[in-house]
């Protein structure tokens, strides 16, 4: 999984998308994913509360949101591809325990 994405890409690859920031990229849609606010504030939201997602004036090349995008684990689309196998060319030359090898 890439973990830090950028809009573009996120919108070239036209997959599933998540920011950490309560958005997500989903059928060609910026939306933004509203969080429930307990009525009383010492009250937790039950974990079953239905997630309320609408659509996001942003379009997502603003400042917070152009960067830190992220795929699901197992993507293979271009980017988290390439990613996945920079990241496993690392790993076979640390050998499987993560030190170097000789």
């Amino acid at each position: 999984m890439a973990g830090d994405l950028t809009f573009e890409q996120v919108k070239e690859a036209r997959v599933f998308a998540w920011h950490e920031l309560h958005y997500v990229f989903a059928e060609d849609t910026l939306l933004r994913v509203v969080l429930p606010i307990a009525s009383d504030p010492g009250a937790s939201v039950p974990d079953n509360y239905p997630m309320d997602v609408r659509p996001s004036g942003l379009r997502g090349t603003e400042h917070l949101l152009d960067r830190g995008w992220h795929h699901l684990e197992g993507c293979t689309c271009q980017f988290c591809s390439s990613h996945n196998e920079q990241a496993g060319s690392a790993a076979d030359k640390r050998g499987r325990c993560g030190r170097p090898t000789k």
